[in-house]
């Protein structure tokens, strides 16, 4: 039986503009690392569909990324996840939104985390982390999962995810 390999990459950007002034990004910057699964790229590398025995393989994948966030300005802030692209093959085909999902955890401090439990990876902006009123520093941590189980067409797979930064 011939074996079938994905392949599939999650384009990750950092930026950490959007700052209303020149001391602005002194004071707020966002850092990113991956934790799981690559170095400046979220990679979910070669997925095998069929094992060797000829079973489908229905295997679900987590990447993990640690974003900490600097500020000596003592303002509130937020970071938003912008998603331009969905998740789709070279072909153009786009994957449904069920196959890559995430949730935030792990705040050291006062801050609000959204979502805190699996949530589809949409197009668009989503604030996933909103800092207390003072602004105060922190950690957190974003994990993504992806499922195997309704992906049918082998090739590689890719979107564009962004980091924002601003301040409230």
């Amino acid at each position: 039986m011939r074996k079938t390999r994905i392949f599939i990459t999650l384009f990750v950007l950092f930026i950490t503009a959007c700052f209303s002034g020149a001391g602005f990004a002194q004071a707020l910057r966002l850092e990113t690392t991956m934790i799981e699964g690559g170095f400046d790229e979220m990679d979910f590398g070669n997925i095998r569909l069929v094992k060797d025995d000829g079973e489908l393989n229905r295997v679900s994948l987590t990447r993990r990324m640690r974003v900490q966030v600097f500020n000596s300005s003592g303002e509130k802030y937020q970071v938003i996840q912008r998603v331009t692209s969905a998740f789709m093959s070279q072909r153009g085909t786009s994957l449904s939104s069920d196959i890559l999902k995430f949730y935030v955890s792990g705040a050291r401090k006062s801050g609000i985390m959204d979502p805190m439990s699996l949530t589809p990876v949409n197009t668009g902006d989503k604030v996933i982390y909103t800092s207390d009123n003072s602004g105060s520093e922190d950690t957190f941590f974003i994990d993504y999962f992806l499922s195997l189980s309704n992906i049918l067409e082998t090739g590689r797979y890719q979107m564009n995810v962004t980091f924002i930064l601003t301040q409230r």
